[in-house]
């Protein structure tokens, strides 16, 4: 029951996510980590990259939103017609550093979605993933990072097959 929740919550949010996405713009470089603090402006062209399995992410549209409540920070970008997608979820005062991914229930969450079945649903299992945080702005709602993390089948979902999400980089402004 507790994961149906989840999968619907997620689902919910990506939806509303969708609605408020951006069109693709061509990847910029993401800067080198620096020493800055976190509040240094920093000018953010939105970008969002990855491989899946050594193949290219064909995002059609990438969005960052802010969920107070939550006291998070999603990110989410997906291809056209919704499927497959890739989420980043995190505390939204994240500093600048390396961090490992906490399952689909921590509060640093890699997601890979290829269908909205339960057969569909793969997400970072505790530690086989790292998330580096190159800039965050909290004045201006802008951040930049690196991600790469195996998605392996939620609970509910049958199958054993993973996804290996490589070479991530996003550069973010949220909402």
């Amino acid at each position: 029951m507790k994961k149906t929740k989840c999968t619907l919550s997620f689902l919910m949010l990506s939806g509303l996510l969708l609605m408020g996405s951006c069109k693709k713009e061509e990847p910029q470089p993401i800067p080198q980590p620096t020493s800055e603090p976190i509040n240094n402006p920093v000018t953010i062209t939105n970008s969002f990259t990855a491989l899946v399995d050594g193949v290219e992410f064909n995002e059609a549209y990438y969005t960052g939103l802010e969920s107070p409540g939550a006291n998070s920070i999603v990110i989410t970008a997906t291809a056209q017609g919704n499927f497959p997608s890739i989420g980043l979820a995190f505390p939204n005062t994240i500093t600048p550093g390396t961090y490992t991914f906490q399952g689909s229930f921590g509060s640093r969450r890699g997601i890979y979605n290829v269908s909205n079945s339960a057969n569909g649903q793969y997400s970072a299992s505790n530690g086989t993933g790292t998330l580096e945080i190159i800039s965050h702005n909290l004045n201006t709602n802008e951040i930049e990072g690196k991600f790469s993390f195996v998605a392996s089948p939620n609970m509910g979902n049958s199958n054993t097959n993973t996804y290996n999400i490589t070479e991530g980089e996003f550069a973010i402004k949220y909402n």
